[in-house]
């Protein structure tokens, strides 16, 4: 068999096995998140990355093995989905030319580690390499042809739409940038002298796209009964949406959402603020509010509210820090298992109702003795007293799914 019958048969064998492909693509998103963290830093853009990544990698692989031309090579639905979301949140082209780049690389590694151990002859592995090499540059070579011609195709039409103008005005008003604010309520049609509350809608799992998304939260806001509201598809892959009313300090905010009839999707809002910084300020609690919801697995349906996460919000900038932190103010007390998580509940109503464990039972709804017995065995599990470090334990306590979650 000659040198490029045995690549081929090399190839195949590869081809046919999936954990070399999810190896692979695990070691190429790694690569391109570390080098362009902050273009990557949305859970949703990195999941269209890893998708768009496998899927790529066995379109070209599966090519090579059977024979296809380079100029039949196609970008995958995946890879679409996501140079057209990238063209729209303004990622240059340069990011994804560099990430096609990269790939490249390692894909070419990995075969020639392949090769290595597959071709005993030095002069048949130089032979061997240097075929992988011609094969893998004409089909990255077509491949960035066609990227370059999909962003670009993309972007144009993007810019030139109305939803573009609206997007880059709700971009600058998020970032703080000075505008005239009466021109940006008109280019919006939504007035930004009002009180906002800014929410987020989000898929709850894979079956719910961007139109649904839109449907859900235009359905929503209709529930809601607000007058003159602002729905935004974001890049980001959710939409964000701003209503409210009055601007007066003391005016009830409108009720959150009810997500019955859209079980499929999670909503994170932020709290009632006024004017243009109010609705930045909304929005970037409401993201917060997503966040936290991620970090601790909301299930679909659920609304989460920035009022009731904020110290969970801040305490989880740095996750790391934060479940470590948690794992040691609560010590053995940080478990999984279900009595932990009962001893967690006993130790925040005892330490929110001051210590007391006569009103930590009624909070509780249980014997006051029952209280007693239970601070008892949480003094025994804790690494420190509890008299010295109350402020501690009631952030520990908030953080603690966290440190389960790990």
């Amino acid at each position: 068999m000659d040198t490029e019958a045995r690549l081929h048969d090399l190839i195949s064998q590869l081809a046919d096995d999936p954990d070399w492909f999810k190896e692979l693509a695990a070691q190429i998103t790694g690569r391109v998140f570390a080098e362009f963290e902050e273009a990557y830093a949305d859970p949703e853009a990195r999941g269209r990355f890893r998708a768009s990544v496998e899927s790529t990698l066995r379109l070209l692989v599966y090519m090579i093995r059977d024979h296809v031309s380079p100029e039949e090579a196609r970008l995958t639905p995946a890879t679409l989905e996501r140079i057209r979301l990238d063209a729209q949140r303004g990622l240059p082209l340069e990011h994804i030319l560099r990430g096609l780049q990269m790939g490249h690389g390692l894909l070419l590694g990995r075969l020639a580690a392949a090769a290595h151990d597959s071709f005993a002859e030095a002069d048949d592995l130089s032979a061997a390499f240097r075929r992988a090499s011609r094969w893998t540059f004409e089909y990255a070579e077509v491949l960035s042809s066609l990227l370059v011609r999909a962003y670009t195709a993309e972007r144009v039409r993007w810019l030139e739409s109305g939803v573009a103008r609206r997007l880059e005005t709700v971009r600058a008003l998020l970032s703080g940038a000075p505008g005239d604010a009466s021109a940006a309520s008109a280019r919006l049609g939504y007035d930004l002298s009002r009180r906002h509350v800014a929410a987020i809608v989000w898929a709850g799992g894979p079956d719910v796209g961007e139109a649904s998304l839109e449907h859900a939260a235009r359905s929503l806001l209709e529930g809601l009964e607000v007058v003159g509201p602002l729905v935004v598809a974001m890049p980001g892959g959710f939409v964000g949406m701003w209503y409210g009313g009055r601007s007066e300090a003391g005016a009830p905010p409108p009720a959150p959402p009810d997500l019955a009839r859209f079980p499929g999707v999670r909503v994170a809002v932020g709290n009632p603020n006024p004017g243009p910084d109010g609705f930045a300020r909304s929005h970037h609690e409401a993201l917060d509010a997503r966040r936290v919801a991620e970090l601790v697995g909301a299930a679909a349906g659920s609304v989460t509210n920035y009022d009731a996460i904020a110290l969970t919000a801040l305490g989880t900038v740095d996750v790391t820090r934060a479940r470590t932190f948690a794992m040691e103010e609560l010590g053995r007390l940080a478990g999984k298992d279900r009595r932990s998580a009962g001893l967690r509940a006993t130790l925040a109503a005892y330490l929110e109702e001051r210590q007391s464990p006569r009103r930590a039972a009624s909070r509780l709804g249980v014997h006051e003795n029952t209280v007693i017995n239970r601070v008892r065995s949480i003094r025994e599990q804790l690494p420190h007293p509890i008299e010295g470090r109350v402020a501690e334990l009631l952030v520990a306590l908030r953080l603690a799914q966290l440190a389960r979650e790990e």
